[in-house]
């Protein structure tokens, strides 16, 4: 697969001259054509463009590389046959990772007849797939901590959330996703990590109020982020797993999961997955609303999804 046809185009640069006043010499001027903006930074000096995409693909290369605990936990979900032992490891020698997999595996969705304390009860109710996805995206998430207020939400919310779409994917029988349901959790649990690289360059660049503005106002977060960045979030998410050299089918599944039109028709299916996960449970959302269940409802019947193998999925994940 070839992930340049996934490419968001890049937003117009208009040199500050040409953008509207905005009355006073802080503030900041944007023209907005289409789902792009191209905004002057107050740190920018007059009469410079601003590429607001080019800072925030440049953060993304700027990344701190992973931490070599999370690299390991990677190598362990490309292990065949499965280390058991290693993977048991992890889970004793990380009481975060730890308390994050005893509060999942206490869950009614998972059915516990006793109460989960052991490693080994955790892996017997999880299992090794979905605990490496917990894993990962409990440890990306602390390894990127970041102010998260231009989203209105915590890091605890985002973590919280990533494993809800993972959990979502999982329990979701529909055959057309059973050779990629693997991948497809793992992508689940962290196709919301732009977030944390949007939310960094709105504060230090002076556009949160604007992008918190543009949310409200266009009342859809994929598009507020191309209109004030240039790139959603899970376009962003996408440039970082290429960044730490993640899997080309995670990498397409990702970039398109925002708006699985742009997918190339070998990530369409996973992409179309995804946008229905984050659907039903968008960041800093810790239940499905009925809005959120009506808008997830008409994707599946949109994207050609077996409607009862969704339906079984809602009743199971609404038990908690």
């Amino acid at each position: 697969m070839h992930s340049s046809n996934l490419q968001p185009s890049l937003p117009t640069r208009i040199p500050a001259s040409e953008l509207p006043e905005s009355g006073g010499s802080t503030a900041v001027s944007s023209l907005v054509t289409g789902s792009v903006v191209s905004l002057l930074s107050p740190a920018e000096p007059a009469g410079e463009p601003f590429d607001i995409r080019g800072e925030v693909v440049g953060r993304v290369k700027n990344l701190a590389p992973l931490p070599q605990t999370i690299l390991d936990i990677y190598a362990l979900k490309r292990s065949n046959p499965p280390d058991i032992d290693r993977l048991l490891k992890v889970i004793h020698d990380d009481t975060v990772i730890k308390a994050n997999l005893v509060r999942i595996s206490n869950s009614v969705a998972y059915g516990p007849a006793r109460k989960i304390r052991t490693d080994e009860d955790i892996l017997q109710v999880l299992g090794y797939r979905m605990i490496i996805n917990v894993a990962m995206c409990t440890s990306i998430n602390g390894h990127l901590r970041t102010d998260l207020s231009p989203y209105g939400i915590t890091q605890e919310e985002l973590t919280a959330n990533s494993n809800r779409q993972s959990e979502i994917i999982g329990f979701w029988s529909d055959p057309s996703l059973s050779s990629i349901r693997e991948d497809l959790q793992f992508a689940a649990s962290l196709q919301d990590l732009g977030i944390v690289v949007i939310s960094k360059t709105a504060l230090e660049k002076g556009l949160a109020p604007a992008f918190r503005e543009s949310m409200e106002s266009i009342g859809d977060r994929a598009l507020a982020e191309e209109a004030v960045f240039g790139l959603s979030s899970s376009a962003v998410t996408g440039l970082i797993f290429e960044e730490w050299k993640f899997s080309e089918d995670l990498i397409e599944f990702i970039r398109a999961a925002d708006f699985p039109e742009r997918a190339s028709e070998e990530a369409s299916l996973g992409a179309k997955a995804l946008k229905i996960a984050k659907t039903l449970a968008p960041a800093g959302m810790p239940e499905f609303s009925s809005e959120a269940v009506e808008k997830a409802r008409h994707l599946v019947c949109e994207y050609g999804f077996e409607e009862r193998a969704f339906e079984r999925m809602l009743e199971r994940m609404s038990q908690d």
